[in-house]
């Protein structure tokens, strides 16, 4: 019986490990092209030139909450237990950015974040009891 449970742990573990990695390569993608978003308004602002100053806030706290993602991602599928304490308020303040600029895509980043924050939570939770097994 203690075998079967240890090989039911090492498979959750297994599967943990591969939804993990889907996950983070979707993350990873998309938190490229924010950074490179980020760069560039960053510098034409240091140029001087004309830039909403409230969409380089916006793509900067984009910038972070992924960072931060993608760093809970990677140690979730390492096996670790990340820290994940300021995600949701980055995210809370990110969607209060949103709806302060009246984005147009508002319903669309509302769901693509609380998912986000869901899974990493969900996959946090999930190891936990895992290492505990």
């Amino acid at each position: 019986m203690e075998e079967r449970r240890r090989r039911y742990i090492a498979l959750q573990r297994s599967l943990l490990k591969a939804k993990t990695i889907y996950v983070l390569r979707k993350v990873k993608e998309e938190r490229f092209t924010i950074v490179d978003e980020k760069d560039e308004l960053k510098k034409a602002y240091m140029n001087d030139e004309d830039v909403d100053l409230e969409m380089l806030m916006t793509v900067t706290t984009r910038a972070k909450i992924h960072e931060q993602s993608y760093t809970a991602l990677q140690k979730i599928r390492d096996g670790e237990i990340p820290d994940i304490e300021r995600l949701p308020r980055l995210i809370n303040i990110h969607l209060k950015q949103l709806k302060k600029m009246g984005a147009n895509h508002m319903v669309d980043n509302y769901k693509f974040y609380t998912e986000m924050l869901e899974s990493i939570q969900q996959n946090t939770y999930w190891l936990k009891i895992l290492k505990s097994s």
